[in-house]
């Protein structure tokens, strides 16, 4: 099997998973099906493809079209985290549905760029929260980002997208 065939075979693979991502498991969720084990194969699947692909680009360094598969499988890890919380908030009683698929939308958003943010933010005066900057994207940091948009002229939405972030003085890795 030559490079191309090879790239082709799993490019294929990661678009066709990540297409299952976005169309057909919401769709699943929607009528009650139970897709834990699809959410769990999807995962095995992506971890495969993305240990293959950096198999080969040590193999094959100078082929531009394996870092941006890289970042295909990337796009389609996180689609499938998001899945499986869509699947985890399906299963909740509708009377705790919000406050749960609130907090598994906060639980998501964690990580040291968000950490940054919160630092940034408290360094501007804006409080994140009786933890500070934990790295946690929760309530208090949502407000304290659509205060410093109000008082920045931004669109207030509680987002740290390009212009919020570059407001603060940062750099938008998007």
């Amino acid at each position: 099997m030559n490079n191309a065939t090879i790239l082709l075979v799993v490019l294929a693979a990661v678009l066709a998973v990540f297409g299952g991502l976005a169309v057909v498991i919401p769709r699943l969720v929607k009528k009650g099906i139970d897709i834990s084990g699809v959410l769990v194969g999807t995962g095995t699947v992506l971890e495969t493809a993305d240990t293959v692909v950096d198999t080969l680009q040590e193999f094959f360094p100078d082929v531009p079209a394996f870092a941006l598969i890289d970042k295909v499988i990337g796009w389609a890890q996180k689609a499938a985290e998001a899945a499986e919380q869509l699947y985890k908030t399906s299963k909740i009683e509708e009377a705790q549905r919000k406050d749960e698929a609130t907090r598994l939308v906060y639980e998501f958003m964690k990580g040291e760029d968000v950490k940054a943010l919160q630092a940034a933010l408290i360094a501007r005066g804006y409080h994140c929260g009786p933890s500070g900057a934990s790295g946690i994207y929760e309530r208090n940091t949502a407000y304290a980002v659509r205060c410093f948009q109000a008082a920045n002229r931004l669109i207030v939405d509680g987002k740290a997208g390009r212009f919020t972030v570059a407001a603060l003085g940062g750099t938008w890795n998007g």
